[in-house]
């Protein structure tokens, strides 16, 4: 039913040999090759599907959460064992003419790394919202029922995944609240929904960044000496930033990270303060 789909993805480890594995693979014929997933391991290899299948239409779903635990990016190449192996998401994109350019988006040899593990191509994910963002649909409804035709699937971009309770593959999101984590096959769909429409999240150059924040803080020193109302311009300065943080990330997708701008306007303020008063201390000796 799912033959007249876009492209189809399986994020499921078929790593496993089954006596039903030819019949898998002839199903499998009757249409373009869905994109399966390979996996790395914790000694350094891909888990790749147990029969024999296209290099072309593998990708990782390897993911890294950050240090407190919450996934918020993924690196679209690894390089292991003389392999690089492209994303899972980026290859269901290429299928489906993404704007974003990859050089080349299949399993290939390489002679630049031969010792543990490579990541590169890092992407913030944008995440649309928390669980059941995107419909969900019973797949053994679609096998045994008339609920879901095959002209439901025409053109539409089909992931499959397991979703149930008590199941490995949940991540915790910046969208997971009260305990509830998100599927790794609607995380992917996330990843895939950015690489579609071009709305991943971009960081600021790092040199650019604190190049922006060196003129910030001169700034201040300025406007800190010279304005008498220092407590009134804080706030306006770190209302401004906030308002323009919020901004570039809603309307460009642009993350400027406000953090460090609000320590260097309090930063700037209590030197201020702390001049004020030694000047007043000399004015009144």
């Amino acid at each position: 039913r799912l033959e007249n789909a876009s492209v189809v993805g399986f994020d499921l480890l078929l790593s496993e040999p089954s006596p039903d594995d030819d019949m898998f693979l002839s199903a499998l014929q009757k249409t373009s090759p869905p994109v399966l997933p390979t996996h790395v391991l914790k000694n350094l290899t891909a888990e790749q599907p147990a029969f024999p299948y296209p290099d072309k239409v593998l990708g990782h779903v390897h993911v890294d959460p950050c240090i407190d635990g919450v996934v918020r990016s993924l690196f679209h190449f690894i390089e292991i064992n003389r392999q690089v192996i492209p994303s899972f998401s980026a290859v269901m994109a290429k299928r489906l003419g993404s704007p974003r350019k990859y050089p080349d988006v299949s399993v290939k040899q390489t002679d630049s790394f031969d010792k543990g593990m490579y990541q590169k191509d890092r992407m913030l994910i944008n995440f649309y919202g928390g669980n059941e963002t995107y419909p969900h649909i019973s797949l053994a409804d679609v096998l045994t029922g008339d609920t879901w035709s095959s002209d439901y699937f025409k053109d539409k971009i089909v992931l499959v995944g397991a979703t149930a309770a008590g199941i490995a593959d949940f991540f915790v999101v910046p969208f997971s609240i009260d305990g509830y984590s998100m599927a790794g096959v609607e995380l992917h769909a996330n990843i895939l929904n950015n690489l579609l429409d071009n709305t991943e999240i971009t960081s600021i150059n790092t040199v650019f960044y604190y190049g922006l924040v060196l003129v910030y803080g001169l700034c201040c020193v300025v406007l800190f000496c010279f304005f008498n109302r220092p407590v009134l311009l804080t706030i306006l300065s770190l209302t401004g930033l906030l308002v323009l943080s919020y901004s570039l990330f809603i309307f460009s997708h642009l993350w400027l990270a406000p953090l460090t701008f609000i320590a260097v306007t309090l930063g700037t303020l209590v030197c201020a303060h702390i001049n004020r008063l030694e000047n007043l201390g000399i004015a009144l000796r």
